[in-house]
């Protein structure tokens, strides 16, 4: 506090000099940088006058009454109340221009009812870097609680010492207030939030506009000198609070702060004091939230210790959050524990001193919680032996696929081991060489990293990495068997010499494979030890809690449930026509959705088929009629109808599905969205008939065409969405219902994953893509995914997940005919162990997982046509409000 005084008392002493200077015309006021300008606001429009009427009606009707009542013949004009503003994302939108240079901002506003407080962001950068770009996903929570928030850009130093930041900072507030209409924005309910360098811009900028704070070294010219700069409340994010504190952390800190002076901080100590947040601690301050790890070393957390103990002693709002273990810029972690806990406490600070913001579960019923690919996703080895110790990794050994050439000589030895006891010693000659291969069971439509580290002992060589994907395909009879080699994906060459060197590149496939082949090129006169290799795809990360929580299903939960989450099983078919005219094909099908379907039943569960038209065609045709009433009163199965079509007419007319239409180039594919309509209500209408179920949702068909026209089959709910072209749901997580936009989903998902409440259909959101093909994975995969859905339970919102497998995904790994097989002679059916262990994992995934967290109270077993009818009993509930 002592030190504190000092600096106010400097300050105040160098305020008064230059007055003095001043006023004997010695000196004009220094301004070291040009003050922003803001660009005047457009005008709104006008209404004519009114017309003129009686006396003491309110309406001027002629010379005499307009003598006697002028009151009454006033010429009045009326301003239209502005546009509602547009939900979403706004870019560069410029908020003041500096000697011909704009200065831009990005807004992003809710999708719910104007006014809404306002949220100012200022990035980090010690002053010198950084863009508004860095506070993208803070700006899209900021809307999704229900605030507009407006990231701005500042002028950076060396280039533009202070004050130009901070007199930025200030036009921003001038800018939003002036704009308020514009934005739908309340101008008294505005904050700033900075992290790093921006949580000491935000904090200088808030506190300096307090009535009793000390007079600042500068005067921005913001628009309307009149406008209020002040604002409603602070968040500061482990920023550098007391700047001559801040400048003897380190020689980094020190040159970060002299930069941003202009000059050494101890060279320019009032100076110094006066750009540090600290000086401006006042009893009339806005309420402010300090948060701060106490592992930074980046910014020492006695940087907010000091803010905080200012602020007390002056008698003003604080609260300080020093955050356990957290490093500089541990926010930006989003999914972290440390990260949730600060935005817990953003969220409710902002909540308490702005007000709810208008993102009210109602306005905003499907938040974005985080980018599925850059916050949720761990990269996961599933190599066998990848370090080669054990003898199991399946290596592949074929030609070269260039040159022709006799096969080199490949042996696992322990000379070529970079770790542990062997690695694999490739030998080839003057006229030889290898493609060196190992199998990795991958899943379709997902990224996958693939590493192996290699030396040459002789020299530098130059080897090219490959990866085939090995497809499947259907065979006659319904089992799934392996088709040819496709052309290989080719990353870079690489030069490798006698030190180990890591080869790694990313690879994406949309093919329905079985296996990938991670591959390396050898050419003549090489020999190279190969080791430690790696084939790695993305699963979910676990949640992690700040605070307690406890473990039930092997995944961590809150110590009791915060709301149920309504959950479902998905299982797809999308068989050719082929299935109508083949019984055994057809018998093994359906044997896969008895068996998977008795699994869950058993469970207290149930499962939702989602098939294309052929397979219930041919059960009613004759194979198998009432099959679907059977499985529907026996193991209580729902159904759903699944579309990749139509895409043609056959020759009788008839409206078929892709891989009907991909056997037939001859059939007619003229189509447009009225036969869409049709295929979708004749598939539905069969479904419902054979089911004696009704049939109200929908997976499939997201590009072809309007959601208002699948309210006219009708359908209430669509589920599942995937893209077709790169196999991937959308990548967002998203655990609540909304309405989504009209228009193709894949040419805009933006507009699909908004919710427009003037829409028809609600989409069911889980995860759209196909769980796994290997199912002894169910477990690895599912858990961790349904934790997330669990730590992002809402008790404000419908809560729904589900996971989705296929049914061609039973097939045999071991090449085994006799995996499903069915006498039609007699009608029997026989399983092999390999099926029998398939179905054994999803007893034990249920066994496991999900089956005591339903117990909990965690999970609630619901139907697709129920979660949509819970979000419309929500609606109602909403609009009583």
């Amino acid at each position: 506090m002592q030190r504190l005084s000092i600096y106010v008392t400097r300050f105040w002493i160098l305020i008064i000099v230059t007055l003095l200077l001043v006023a004997c015309g010695l000196t004009t006021p220094t301004a070291t940088v040009p003050a922003p300008t803001v660009p005047p606001t457009a005008q709104p429009p006008t209404e004519a006058p009114t017309a003129k009427g009686r006396c003491g009606d309110g309406i001027c009707d002629g010379p005499e009454n307009e003598q006697n009542c002028p009151q009454d013949c006033a010429e009045t004009t009326a301003t239209p109340a502005p546009p509602a503003p547009t939900p979403g994302r706004t870019t560069d939108v410029t908020f003041a221009m500096i000697e011909g240079e704009p200065l831009t901002l990005d807004v992003y506003l809710p999708d719910g009812p104007a006014p809404y407080p306002a949220i100012i962001l200022v990035h980090g950068g010690y002053w010198q870097k950084g863009d508004k770009a860095d506070h993208a996903r803070l700006g899209e929570k900021m809307a999704e609680w229900g605030y507009a928030a407006f990231a701005i850009n500042h002028r950076l130093a060396p280039d533009f010492p202070a004050p130009a930041a901070v007199a930025d900072v200030q036009c921003a507030v001038a800018w939003v207030r002036e704009h308020a209409a514009e934005y739908g924005v309340d101008p008294n309910r505005i904050a700033l939030m900075g992290t790093s360098s921006g949580g000491h811009l935000a904090a200088l900028a808030g506190l300096a506009a307090a009535p009793s704070a000390p007079e600042s070294l500068w005067q921005p010219s913001c628009g309307d000198p009149a406008t209020d700069l002040g604002v409603q409340a602070i968040v500061s994010c482990f920023g550098p609070l007391d700047l001559p504190f801040h400048a003897q952390e380190s020689d980094g800190s020190r040159r970060i702060v002299t930069a941003f002076l202009g000059q050494p901080c101890q060279d320019a100590p009032d100076l110094c004091a006066a750009f540090s947040p600290v000086t401006y601690a006042t009893a009339d301050a806005p309420p402010t939230l300090l948060i701060h790890g106490t592992a930074d070393d980046v910014v020492s957390p006695e940087n907010s210790e000091r803010m905080d103990a200012a602020l007390q002693a002056a008698g003003a709002e604080v609260t300080y959050l020093p955050v356990e273990g957290a490093q500089h810029a541990f926010i930006f972690k989003f999914q972290s524990p440390e990260a949730q806990a600060a935005l817990e406490a953003i969220e409710g600070f902002l909540a308490e001193n702005l007000g709810a913001g208008s993102g009210s579960a109602c306005a905003n019923p499907n938040p974005h919680h985080a980018v599925v690919t850059k916050e949720m996703l761990v990269f996961h080895d599933f190599l066998a032996d990848g370090g080669f110790e054990q003898g199991e990794a399946e290596v592949v050994l074929t030609d070269h696929s260039v040159e022709t050439l006799g096969r080199a000589t490949v042996e696992r030895v322990p000379e070529a081991a970079r770790t542990g006891s062997y690695g694999y010693a490739v030998t080839a000659g003057p006229d030889e060489g290898v493609t060196f291969s190992i199998k990795a069971y991958i899943e379709k439509g997902e990224d996958s990293r693939y590493s192996i580290w290699v030396r040459s002992p002789g020299g530098e060589v130059t080897l090219q990495p490959l990866v085939y994907w090995v497809t499947l395909q259907l065979s006659p009879d319904g089992l799934m068997e392996e088709g040819e080699l496709g052309r290989p994906f080719r990353a870079d060459s690489v030069t490798v010499g006698p030190e180990w060197t890591q080869i790694r590149f990313v690879a994406e496939n949309t093919k329905n494979i079985a296996y990938a082949l991670f591959s390396l090129e050898v050419g003549p006169n090489t020999t190279l030890y190969l080791d430690d290799a790696q084939v790695e795809s993305r699963l979910w990360r676990m949640a992690e809690y700040a605070g307690p929580s406890r473990t039930v299903g092997g995944i961590p939960v809150p110590p009791e449930p915060v709301v149920p989450v309504h959950i479902s099983f998905l299982i797809h078919i999308e068989d050719p026509l082929a299935i109508q005219t083949n019984e055994t094909f057809f018998q093994i099908k359906s044997t896969v959705f008895r068996e998977v379907a008795r699994i869950f039943y058993e469970h207290g569960g149930f499962l939702t088929i989602q098939p294309e038209q052929d397979w219930p065609m041919a059960a009613e045709a004759g194979f198998h009629p009432g099959l679907l009433a059977e499985l529907a009163n026996d193991y209580n199965v729902h159904y759903s109808t699944h579309t990749h079509g139509p895409n043609c007419r056959d020759d009788r007319g008839v409206l078929r599905s892709a891989g009907d239409c991909a056997q037939h180039p001859e059939w007619d594919r003229d189509l447009d969205d009225d036969d869409v309509i049709e295929y979708v209500r004749d598939l539905r209408d069969l479904l419902a008939s054979a089911s004696g179920t009704p049939v109200t949702d929908h997976n499939g068909n997201f590009d072809l065409i309007q959601t208002s026209r699948y309210a006219e089959i009708p359908m209430l709910t669509w589920s599942a969405y995937k893209n077709h072209f790169t196999q991937r749901t959308y990548d967002r997580f998203i655990s609540n219902p909304w309405r989504p936009g009209e228009g193709d989903a894949l040419a805009d998902i933006e507009n699909f994953m908004t919710h427009h409440p003037e829409t028809d259909i609600v989409y069911i959101p889980g995860w759209g893509q196909a769980l796994t093909r290997h199912h002894e994975r169910v477990l690895t995969r599912l858990r961790p995914m349904v934790s997330q859905f669990i730590f992002h339970a809402d008790p404000e919102r419908v809560n729904t997940f589900y996971a989705v497998l296929h049914v061609d995904h039973f097939y045999s790994r071991e090449g085994n005919p006799n995996y499903i097989v069915y006498d039609e002679a007699t009608g029997e059916i026989t399983y092999s162990d390999e099926f029998k262990q398939h179905l054994q994992y999803w007893d034990d995934m249920l066994t496991e997982l999900i089956d005591p967290l339903v117990e909990a109270g965690y999970l609630r077993w619901t139907s697709l046509p129920e979660m949509g009818e819970l979000y419309l009993e929500w609606e109602a509930a909403c609009a009583e409000r």
